[in-house]
C-alpha cells in the first residue's frame, strides 16, 4: 500500500473507523468499520465494508443486520452519496457482511452481485427459522456455527448441534 488516511477514528475497539487507503495501481479504497454488537465468548470486532472507488464505485459488504443506516451515514462522511454506488458486491452470506442489505439496496437502487449460491444460502429452511432469530438476524445466518453460550442465549429454539 502507498497510503492509509483516517478520515475518523472511530471507538477504540475498531468499531467506525473510516480510513482511505491508496493502493500501488493507484485504485482508492474507503473502509469502513460497522459494529457486531456480539460480546461474551463471540467478541468478533468490527466488519469492515469497502468502497472501491473510481468512475463505478462500489461497496463490498454490508454490514449486520440493522447497520445500513450506519454505512450510509458513514459514505455521506466521505463526501459520497448512496445514489454514487454503482453495484454493491456480497463477499459470502453471513449476516455480519450482508445484513445490513435490505435498506442499502432500499438507499441506492445499486445493482448486487453475489454468487450464484448465495440464494440458496438465504433460502434454508426460511418457514422454520425461530422467531426471534428472524427479527435479529438475516436469512444466511440461521444456520451459523456460533458458540453454544451465544445459541442459548439468542436461539432458544435451535438444537446445540445448529440444526433447526
Amino acid at each position: 500500500m502507498n497510503d492509509v488516511e483516517i478520515i475518523h477514528r472511530g471507538e477504540s475497539n475498531g468499531n467506525r473507523w473510516i480510513i482511505r487507503l491508496s493502493l500501488p495501481s493507484g485504485r482508492t479504497l474507503l473502509g469502513l468499520a460497522t459494529e457486531n454488537i456480539y460480546g461474551g465468548d463471540w467478541d468478533l470486532g468490527p466488519t469492515w465494508n469497502y468502497i472501491v472507488q473510481g468512475d463505478h464505485p462500489f461497496l463490498i459488504d454490508t454490514g449486520r443486520f440493522g447497520m445500513g443506516g450506519r454505512l450510509l451515514e458513514m459514505m455521506r462522511r466521505t463526501g459520497l452519496h448512496p445514489g454514487d454506488l454503482k453495484g454493491i458486491f456480497l463477499t459470502h452470506g453471513h449476516e455480519d457482511h450482508d445484513g445490513g442489505l435490505p435498506e442499502l439496496a432500499r438507499e441506492t437502487g445499486a445493482p448486487i452481485w453475489v454468487h450464484p449460491l448465495y440464494d440458496l444460502l438465504r433460502r434454508a429452511y426460511p418457514n422454520q427459522a425461530p422467531l426471534a432469530a428472524k427479527a435479529a438476524f438475516s436469512a444466511s445466518c440461521w444456520h451459523c456455527f456460533m458458540p453454544e453460550t451465544f445459541t442459548q442465549s439468542h436461539c432458544p429454539n435451535i438444537t446445540a448441534s445448529g440444526t433447526l
